[in-house]
């Protein structure tokens, strides 16, 4: 079990980071925005404005709308893509269903997310119909899924130290974890992590299945797993598979076409101004790299570039699937050393990719500190200052060339560990 202290204080902390105010969300600070030294008095006037960060529940929202055949926000849907919104809105009102009855992903509407997290933004409309309400209760179920995820990396490490490190990575990572859905795989790896350390193969396959359906890097954690285990690999590989395709059997007949096309976006995205290679794009050209496209900012990329960045992605973390496969060690180690290194050569990095971290760092001790440092400095800079790295301010690009350094030496430290020999007996 948990312990109780810790526990209390982890619930302190999601209840902390539910707690915003709505009309803040939005933009409408009122007097505060006149008399901005207002907003240090009541004492915790600051810390309920750190916490009103609009973020993708909006986004989360308005999907939910759509499925449930509601009418959408199409300005905000058409202001999400980037670009020109009139353009967007005349392009997506036409691609999205009209008339009564719920709607399918994928054929009725554009979704740009696996098929997957559908259900946790669905679960929040059963209590919930506003967006305010929506926010608080989607808030919630995520906190669940964190406490979920500590527990199950409870069981596969010393707890009290696990739920400690874990409780420190969740105030490190702050209230992004409320507002989006990059728990969902992380809390299914480490699941299927502890059904292959209980030697039940089926299972720890089908997690896997449901967590690449839910973001597609647990299909790249996979391959060290297969070079490490080889036979019994066979079998883990097969249950993802056959779980994958029956999970996505409805949309892969209902609109082929638009589900794979849906998988297959990440390959034609530019550098993210965050990644590391957009990060030193925007320090060495300034703002006028900036281009806003596939619903984020992004780094004017030369073609030749961008292919670079693709061998190098693709080459490096084949190098470590050999490196697993010849030296052996602990699957958990070399998951660790996939996930940062996905981190370090990604042409997309946006804020929550860190949550793909959990439980990892918590798990391994020498991946703690470097992690806590890159999580706490991209609250440094985001959501906050968001506007000024845009701008390219220097002292704000600096704090984001650090964490990137943070991410590299993090990177470092998860290929050392794997490459060592085990310290501990077992697999995982």
């Amino acid at each position: 079990m948990p312990p109780r202290r810790t526990l209390l204080l982890l619930c302190a902390l999601f209840v902390w980071f539910n707690a915003g105010v709505e009309e803040w969300r939005l933009g409408h600070w009122g007097e505060i925005a006149e008399h901005p030294a207002r907003i240090l008095w009541p004492p915790w006037q600051p810390l309920r404005a750190y916490v009103s960060r609009e973020s993708d529940e909006r986004l989360y929202f308005q999907y939910s709308r759509l499925i449930l055949g509601e009418e959408p926000d199409l300005d905000y849907l058409a202001r999400k893509r980037q670009g020109d919104p009139e353009k967007n809105r005349r392009e997506l009102a036409p691609l999205i269903r009209q008339g009564p009855g719920m709607r399918m992903p994928y054929r009725d509407f554009p979704l740009e997310y696996p098929p997957l997290p559908v259900a946790l933004m669905l679960l929040p409309r059963l209590v919930a119909s506003s967006l305010a309400a929506y926010r608080v209760a989607f808030g919630a179920q995520m906190a669940l899924v964190f406490l979920l995820l500590a527990l199950v990396a409870g069981r596969l490490g010393e707890t009290a130290q696990v739920w400690k490190r874990m409780g420190w990575l969740a105030l490190a990572i702050g209230p992004i974890l409320c507002s989006r859905l990059d728990l969902l795989p992380a809390l299914l790896v480490a699941a299927a992590l502890l059904a292959l350390d209980r030697r039940r193969d089926v299972l720890c396959g089908a997690l896997f299945g449901l967590a690449i359906l839910a973001k597609l890097y647990p299909a790249l954690l996979m391959l060290p797993l297969i070079a490490l285990l080889r036979r019994r690999s066979l079998k883990i590989a097969a249950a993802a598979a056959v779980t994958g395709l029956l999970a996505s059997l409805p949309f892969l007949i209902a609109a082929p076409r638009a589900f794979l096309q849906s998988v297959a976006l990440y390959g034609a995205r530019p550098f993210q101004i965050e990644s590391l290679p957009g990060g030193l794009i925007l320090a060495l050209r300034g703002k006028e790299a900036v281009i806003g496209s596939f619903g984020s900012y992004n780094a004017a990329t030369p073609p030749a570039l961008a292919a670079l960045a693709d061998v190098l992605f693709w080459g490096s973390l084949a190098a470590l699937a050999a490196a697993a496969a010849l030296r052996g060690g602990q699957v958990k180690r070399w998951m660790a050393a996939v996930l940062a290194l996905i981190l370090c050569t990604s042409k997309v990095l946006s804020p929550q990719y860190l949550i793909w971290l959990l439980p990892f760092p918590a798990l391994l001790p020498d991946l703690f500190r470097w992690s806590i440092v890159a999580c706490a400095l991209t609250q440094a800079y985001y959501p906050f200052l968001y506007d000024p790295l845009l701008d390219a301010q220097p002292l704000v690009v600096l704090v984001l060339l650090l964490r990137n350094a943070a991410l590299v030496v993090l990177a470092v430290r998860a290929v050392r560990g794997a490459s060592a020999p085990a310290v501990a007996p077992g697999m995982v």
